[in-house]
């Protein structure tokens, strides 16, 4: 029969070469065994080491070392020392990194995207419109039934991430808040004043009905009849009685205009365009 022709260990046909078949077609045999074995296993040294060790070549982003047939890009390579990469596409399944899960960087990642395009493992939460069809697991994962979806924005102003917690759902963006608090305030010293009274008190009046009487004995100068002698001089005793003489004085008048002032109120300040926590930035991005 005539040589059948192959490529790869996976092209020849194991019932070839029939018995039948002369022995002038053997060397043809073995050449096209040989060529399909080294297509197949383009291997510069041993397949093997010692420990039975399959050994293959580093390979390449574009050719990876361990590939598949139905898609002979997508597989792994060695990309330099202690590292391995999948070329081509992504790892998923347990022990993989989750499709939706958050992440945060100091510096752009590899596979990093933040303009709407396709085929990023890690993009940024800036807002930007992607197709669902660039991201089918992520648009999923979100709840996407469009033929686009947009991104949660907190690259708007700077946003921190928090809990979600009762009446409030992940994913809701909050407003700046202040809470209740208490500040200190001093006032100066301005508008020291007094206040001036003038006038004067009201006078006794004459007409208010009051007396005055005396009880007093004078000195007697008379002498007595007969032999008697004179009597003694007496000393003349007086008493004034006054009444009704209860007065009041009364005073009126008005202060003066002296004094107008005002206080001025400092209420200490330490105030900037936000209120924040100690912080630094960081790039949020989710995996897609």
């Amino acid at each position: 029969m005539p040589l059948e022709t192959a490529t790869f260990v996976s092209d020849l046909i194991p019932a070839n070469p029939a018995h039948s078949d002369g022995l002038n077609q053997a060397d043809a045999h073995m050449r096209l065994i040989k060529a399909a074995l080294k297509a197949s296993f383009p291997h510069s040294g041993t397949i093997t080491n010692s420990d039975n060790q399959l050994i293959l070549l580093d390979g390449t982003s574009t050719k990876p070392s361990y590939s598949f047939a139905s898609e002979p890009t997508l597989g792994f390579y060695r990309l330099s020392s202690g590292l391995i990469v999948i070329g081509g596409g992504r790892l998923i399944g347990n022990g993989a990194v989750p499709v939706g899960s958050l992440h945060e960087f100091l510096f752009e990642p590899e596979g990093f995207k933040n303009d709407g395009s396709a085929g990023g493992q890690y993009l940024e939460l800036n807002g930007v419109t992607y197709n669902t069809a660039d991201y089918p697991r992520l648009a999923a994962h979100l709840g996407v039934t469009a033929s686009t979806f947009a991104l949660l924005n907190v690259t708007d102003t700077g946003r921190f991430a928090r809990a979600r917690r009762t009446g409030v759902t992940a994913g809701t963006k909050e407003a700046n808040l202040v809470g209740a608090h208490g500040h200190t305030a001093t006032a100066d010293a301005a508008g020291s004043h007094a206040h001036n009274v003038s006038g004067s008190t009201g006078s006794m009046d004459r007409a208010n009905p009051h007396s005055h009487s005396t009880d007093a004995q004078q000195n007697n100068p008379n002498f007595g009849a007969g032999t008697q002698s004179p009597r003694a001089p007496q000393t003349a005793q007086a008493t004034i009685n006054a009444t009704d003489i209860n007065h009041l004085h009364s005073v009126s008048g008005a202060t003066d205009a002296q004094g107008v002032h005002s206080h001025v109120i400092t209420v200490a300040a330490n105030v900037g365009a936000e209120t924040r926590p100690e912080a630094y930035s960081v790039i949020k991005c989710i995996k897609t």
